[in-house]
């Protein structure tokens, strides 16, 4: 049984209704789409297999799937969906020192990075202060 592929003027010879799901298995043929995304501001294309044009607005409102490089404000490489506005937050474990000079491991994405000591010492000062004013 003869098929064509209008989009991507593609011949297939179908044997049996297997060969439906595939060599066609959502209306078109088994080549990748490559339509543009419209709402892809990078361009890039769609990476489905081929839908026909059974669904002629498929992609108006497909949010682009592809991963791309994007670099943190500290210089390291975050990834993100093309789709999202914003990377991920960078996790990449980084050595600083808080304001007692004491090192601290975190990631990237932690800004102020403290302690669990000069911690401790902000909690009980902060409930010095709370217990100090309701005395007042």
């Amino acid at each position: 049984f003869p098929v064509y592929c209008q989009h991507h003027d593609k011949k297939q010879f179908l044997r049996s209704p297997r060969d439906f799901l595939d060599k066609a298995p959502n209306g078109g043929c088994d080549a990748l789409c490559m339509e543009a995304l419209p709402t892809c501001p990078r361009g890039h294309r769609c990476q489905q297999r081929c839908h026909g044009h059974a669904r002629p607005n498929i992609h108006r409102d497909m949010k682009c799937p592809e991963i791309i490089d994007e670099v943190c404000p500290r210089g390291h490489t975050v990834q993100r969906r093309c789709s999202n506005h914003k990377a991920d937050l960078c996790k990449i474990s980084m050595q600083t020192r808080c304001p007692s000079n004491h090192i601290v491991i975190h990631e990237c994405h932690v800004v102020n990075a403290s302690c669990l000591s000069c911690q401790k010492k902000q909690k009980a000062s902060a409930k010095a202060a709370r217990e100090a004013e309701q005395q007042i």
